[in-house]
């Protein structure tokens, strides 16, 4: 089975703990439940082994301070297992009372993605948050978690069973490849009764449930609902980006041979901080279509980015660079313009006034999305990061390249202006000429398109 179930709603305990203790009481001893086999050995499987060894820890310390199980089960567990002379360890294991004396220990836990045991097959393979907010954060991490579980089945044995366990963080995360694949029965339960935000609580207060939903509509439809948000309610309609080859060859559509290129850029600080500096070049044609030309992110120093912007106005030559005005361009600016000096990499800048409402200032590049305006190339590795979050805007706390779009909406709007009709003639007329007053009314009733 594949167990989706809502945060603080005990599917760990339950089957992590419970069940792991159960089948270890049921296939060992004296008295065994033959159904299962004998002697079972289980490997948590997590995201990562410390995350796996806190599920084994929980385990370890019932084995070791329960008097009551150990009353029960004497056949099977110890009364001192500190002192034993077999496995008794995070790091090694656990071994319980056993006639049989296989490589593998009784429990073990391993990370999914780093240090993936490997020559070992497990009778009971019970796979726990796999998947995190850590493995959903670029396309390339989620085939990395996708990749690293294929893998992991090897760890089982024929006739084996697999337990997964989890929580949905994205609508194309690993466990929604396990469900495209058919890869278990799902068993899936949302934090209400009827699976919407506004439902009754299954087993939360209807106060603390309302506390969960302060985390935003989008992390809360993951964890709580265990339903990401549908396609309907995305701010980007993602069936309107048009694509192309950068490249050449066939495509969606044909890159034009004369654009307007312009630059904006997000910028961020802090070294390995929570939000990544962004640079993105983009080609306007003459219909005032954006086509995404080049693409820069990363989470680096001041020192690092700056050289990076330098590269792409030296590369691309845009008219105009947008950045937001605030503290971080004040910061880096006498670096930033004296390096651009060194670099002779001359460019207009313009400084665009910051807006903590990041829908409310990314409108202009929506509605460049619905009507199509927006053209992102399908044959460069940084467009699958640059759709994700597109997709996931603006309930994600990662949005620095939606930001950058922003920039270029709201500057290219700057630069153009706004639409301003024309003046509309007086509609006065009392000449006595019923030919010259037709005429006069014919004018003004095509907004001054007739001579």
């Amino acid at each position: 089975m594949i167990d989706l179930w809502a945060r603080e709603h005990y599917k760990s305990t339950i089957i992590t703990f419970g069940l792991v203790v159960q089948d270890i009481l049921r296939s060992h001893g004296d008295d065994k439940c033959h159904d299962l086999g004998d002697e079972l050995t289980t490997c948590i499987l997590s995201f990562n082994r410390p995350t796996a060894k806190s599920f084994l820890r929980q385990i370890k310390t019932e084995f070791e301070h329960s008097k009551l199980l150990q009353s029960w089960f004497p056949d099977i567990l110890y009364d001192d297992p500190k002192k034993q002379p077999s496995k008794w360890s995070e790091d090694e294991g656990i071994v319980v009372k056993r006639t049989s004396n296989p490589k593998e220990a009784t429990v073990e836990a391993y990370g999914l993605v780093d240090g993936m045991p490997t020559g070992r097959h497990f009778h009971v393979l019970n796979y726990d948050d796999v998947v995190t907010e850590r493995s959903v954060t670029t396309p390339d991490m989620i085939k990395k978690t996708t990749d690293a579980f294929k893998l992991s089945m090897n760890l089982g044995r024929e006739g084996g069973v697999k337990r997964y366990i989890g929580t949905r963080y994205d609508a194309d995360d690993t466990y929604q490849w396990m469900l495209d694949e058919s890869i278990a029965t799902p068993r899936i339960y949302p934090a209400t009764t009827d699976g919407e935000a506004e439902g009754e609580p299954v087993l939360m207060s209807t106060a603390y449930l309302s506390e969960k939903r302060k985390m935003g509509p989008y992390i809360f439809s993951c964890q709580m609902l265990q339903n990401p948000v549908p396609n309907e309610d995305a701010y980007f309609d993602m069936q309107f980006i048009q694509r192309f080859r950068m490249n050449g060859g066939t495509g969606n559509g044909q890159l034009p041979q004369r654009l307007t290129k312009y630059m904006a850029s997000d910028y961020a600080v802090t070294e390995d901080g929570g939000d990544w500096t962004v640079h993105g070049v983009f080609g306007i044609d003459a219909e005032d279509h954006i086509w995404v030309l080049d693409w820069w992110r990363g989470r680096t120093k001041s020192d690092v980015w700056l050289e990076s912007a330098c590269d792409l106005l030296k590369l691309h030559a845009p008219a105009t660079w947008f950045e937001e005005k605030g503290a971080i361009q004040k910061s880096v600016e006498p670096f930033l313009v004296k390096r651009m000096r060194e670099r002779k990499a001359y460019v207009k800048r313009d400084g665009l006034p910051a807006d903590r409402n990041k829908a409310a200032r990314a409108r202009s590049m929506q509605g460049r999305v619905q009507m199509c305006m927006l053209h992102i190339p399908d044959d460069v590795p940084w467009a699958d990061d640059l759709l994700l979050e597109m997709k996931r805007f603006p309930f994600t706390t990662v949005d620095d390249q939606v930001d950058v779009l922003s920039l270029v909406g709201l500057g290219v709007d700057k630069l153009y202006g706004a639409y301003v009709p024309p003046p509309q003639p007086s509609r006065a007329f009392n000449t006595g000429n019923v030919v010259l007053d037709a005429l006069r009314a014919k004018i003004n009733k095509g907004n001054g398109r007739y001579r």
